[in-house]
């Protein structure tokens, strides 16, 4: 296996890894985390159930899936999603309503409804395809930037992928900030798989890329303002839980980012510690866990995954595949 395939695996399980470990506490506020788990929220020490993955997982595998599909990359996404939809309501493939294109839904695992966004299930239940030219909302919640980390462990140009990020998001959420958030993650993902940077470098080319690749009025400058205060309150030494107050909640995409941004480098080589201070806020536990996940295991490769955690997670073999 070579490095670069190792990393393009590791990045999908250790996105799974951190979407399945904030699933739990999702919805719960801190302090309902802290009642549940104890004063320090929920830990791999003290999570005891099995770990199962969400819509943030699933909707990954399906973006996956269409980047290795012959034909129209935009449109074989789309397609995906679709597939993606039946398994939300279906029980098995013999069900859908149409002729499948992925061959995710041969897997009868994948037929399962893991609190799916709204605006997913929405648009593309009423074939909203959304582009910059027709935008069917104003979105830009957390629901395009979880599924896009494919895009950039792809082999090819920035250009491309930013192209391609940029379009896939606006299949379903309108925003334009949703779209360079989604960009930015991407992009930060190919870097750390096939180049030699660290995390902080990393960023910084994605800065620049982003500011010559998007246009300011698309609300460039607030993606990277949230960067850039995620990476001045990962140097500094104040509790975790008052910074990401200070970032938000993760339910829109840019705070979902810069959440991901603010754990991976003030905890870059402890796994652990790093999802467990992205799940235990307010917010959006499982994505910001996902992102997390996604951005260390793309930088470090799969040593740096827990052992115990990963024979336990759901899907791990069909991850391991798609990322073949």
């Amino acid at each position: 296996m070579t490095i670069e395939i190792e990393k393009i695996k590791a990045c999908l399980l250790g996105g799974a890894i951190g979407d399945s470990f904030g699933a739990p506490v999702e919805f719960d506020s801190l302090e309902e985390i802290k009642n549940k788990y104890g004063a320090s929220g929920i830990t791999f020490s003290n999570y005891s159930q099995k770990p199962l993955i969400t819509d943030d997982t699933q909707m990954t595998l399906f973006t996956a899936n269409g980047l290795i599909i012959e034909g129209n990359t935009l449109d074989n996404i789309w397609w995906c999603y679709k597939d993606w939809l039946e398994t939300q309501f279906k029980a098995d493939k013999t069900e859908m309503s149409h002729k499948p294109v992925s061959w995710l839904v041969n897997e009868k695992e994948m037929f399962a409804s893991r609190e799916p966004g709204r605006i997913c299930l929405f648009e593309i239940a009423k074939d909203h395809r959304g582009t910059f030219a027709k935008r069917y909302n104003d979105s830009k919640g957390c629901g395009a930037i979880m599924r896009t980390a494919p895009i950039g462990l792809i082999r090819n140009s920035e250009e491309n992928i930013t192209e391609l990020s940029a379009n896939v998001s606006m299949l379903t959420h309108g925003n334009p900030i949703s779209a360079i958030a989604c960009v930015y993650f991407s992009s930060l993902i190919h870097l750390l798989v096939y180049r030699n940077f660290s995390i902080l470098e990393a960023i910084h080319q994605v800065n620049e890329l982003i500011k010559d690749a998007i246009s300011p009025e698309m609300g460039t400058k607030i993606v990277l303002n949230e960067v850039k205060l995620a990476i001045s309150l990962s140097e500094l030494n104040e509790p975790d839980v008052e910074c990401i107050k200070k970032l938000g909640e993760g339910w829109i995409a840019e705070e979902t980012l810069e959440i991901a941004i603010f754990c991976a480098l003030k905890y870059k080589k402890n796994f652990k510690k790093a999802i467990e201070v992205s799940v235990n806020h307010d917010g959006d536990s499982d994505s910001t866990g996902n992102l997390v996940g996604q951005i260390l295991g793309a930088k470090y490769g799969t040593d740096i995954l827990p052992v115990n955690y990963l024979s336990h997670l759901e899907l791990r073999t069909v991850i391991e595949k798609i990322a073949q």
